[in-house]
């Protein structure tokens, strides 16, 4: 969990411009689904990665958090 993606300006500061438009559109999920689902980390791909968490270039991710819908 290195960057907690909650706030829109956040994301355009630390996230990677690869995976921006759909952690935006994960977190406008978030508002629907009433804080349900979060996205809390990603990676845009980096030319020589120097950390775990870091995908190499060409390849991406974007995780999240999914809690069961209350009824």
């Amino acid at each position: 969990m290195e960057i907690l993606h909650t706030d829109p300006g956040e994301i355009e500061r630390n996230a990677d411009p690869g995976v921006r438009k759909l952690i935006h559109a994960i977190l406008h999920l978030k508002e629907q689904f009433e804080d349900n689902i979060m996205p809390f980390s990603s990676c845009g791909g980096h030319t020589g990665p120097t950390k775990a968490t870091q995908c190499k270039e060409g390849e991406f991710y974007v995780e999240i958090a999914i809690n069961p819908l209350s009824r």
